[in-house]
């Protein structure tokens, strides 16, 4: 099995997400919602799915700005796209963000579009080569 450092879903248009959602801080990414980081197994991996996200609040702490969505495939407590994050705040950071400010997410209503996938620890991949429709 090929090593995966996390299985998740991509976002297809993080640029739009950023339009939506300037960065306030100076690390970005904008990019997933972590389905499982490091899984021992490919059984539940479905890459290439295409799935509408729900986005259900918004949270911004003075370490990291993050987006909860309702990914039912994540081993997350608190499933997210993490925004931004001051410079060396890991992106993991916002799991305990969430978990300690729960009265500050302000509820909001977003649909976007993302496609499952895994990222190897050098690029993400979304689609299985020579793969038949």
């Amino acid at each position: 099995m090929t090593y995966i450092k996390y299985h998740a879903l991509f976002v297809n248009d993080s640029k739009s997400l950023m339009d939506l959602f300037p960065p306030i801080y100076d690390d970005k990414y904008y990019h997933h919602s972590t389905i499982q980081f490091e899984p021992q197994s490919t059984d539940n991996i479905e890459i290439g799915k295409v799935t509408k996200l729900n986005v259900i609040g918004h949270l911004t702490t003075s370490k990291v700005d993050v987006l909860l969505v309702e990914n039912n495939k994540s081993t997350n407590q608190y499933p997210h796209i993490t925004l931004s994050t001051t410079l060396g705040t890991p992106p993991a950071e916002s799991n305990s963000e969430i978990k300690n400010n729960l009265d500050k997410i302000k509820p909001i209503s977003l649909v976007i579009d993302t496609i499952e996938g895994i990222h190897n620890g050098k690029s993400v991949i979304t689609s299985i080569p020579n793969q038949k429709s």
